[in-house]
């Protein structure tokens, strides 16, 4: 399960998020679509506490059935792969 509420993120004065929130429950299959530079890898980064601390709260449910780190390098190659 992960749940964001309010989350607010700014990247050199340039907000990319500001109050967004989201709950994705156990089972849900979720993709990230998005431009270039409007947030996407960011939020991954903010979920796996690798980008410092936006405004709000994220609550992740630790026990997965997959490694976060296998799901993160599968987002970051889709991501990447997209741009292509």
């Amino acid at each position: 399960m992960l749940e964001f509420n309010d989350l607010s993120y700014r990247i050199g004065g340039r907000p990319l998020f500001d109050g967004a929130s989201a709950f994705i429950a156990d089972g849900w299959k979720v993709g990230l679509i998005g431009r270039n530079g409007t947030g996407k890898s960011t939020l991954l980064r903010l979920i796996r506490e690798e980008a410092g601390k936006g405004d709000g709260s994220i609550s992740l449910r630790r026990k997965l059935r997959r490694p976060m780190s296998r799901c993160w390098r599968w987002c970051l190659l889709q991501t990447k792969n997209a741009t292509r």
